[in-house]
């Protein structure tokens, strides 16, 4: 399933954590994997429609409906979770979001990508932007690029 088995190995050695919380969670499979390595995971996502399907598949878990670059939550997590979801913002979205993310982590943000050759000086442009906004609020950070060969 894309790279959540990466993601969810490398991340293996940060847990088990008291809270995780999954951006942009859509339907809610990867939160319900990220469940087992945590006391509390939470699913956020932009889209009402994901989340009640979230909600429906998986009902254990918990899952709002939240727009980051607009809000955030009243709490923060021991680790972030970013999967698949900065580069379908704008740049202005984008930069608020990054803010955002900063605020809400406690120890870790892990970012999660596919890269296609044709991005990857773009995405090592977007990466220097998130070391820099993190790395400010004193967040470790964990980047992982995960090849994808061109369709």
């Amino acid at each position: 399933m894309y790279c959540y088995d990466d993601i969810l190995n490398m991340i293996k050695a940060y847990t088990p954590v008291n809270t995780i919380f999954d951006i942009g969670c859509g339907l809610g499979a990867f939160t319900n994997r990220l469940s087992k390595l945590a006391t509390r995971t939470v699913g956020f996502d932009i889209s009402s429609v994901a989340i009640n399907r979230a909600k429906s598949r998986f009902p254990n878990l918990e899952f709002q409906c939240l727009d980051l670059a607009q809000n955030i939550p009243n709490e923060q997590a021991d680790l972030v979770i970013v999967n698949e979801v900065l580069y379908y913002q704008d740049v202005m979205r984008r930069g608020t979001m990054l803010e955002n993310i900063a605020k809400i982590a406690k120890k870790y943000v892990v970012f999660g990508y596919y890269v296609l050759d044709d991005y990857t000086d773009l995405l090592h442009k977007w990466i220097t932007m998130y070391f820099d906004v993190i790395s400010k609020q004193g967040v470790g950070h964990i980047i992982l690029l995960t090849k994808k060969k061109k369709i």
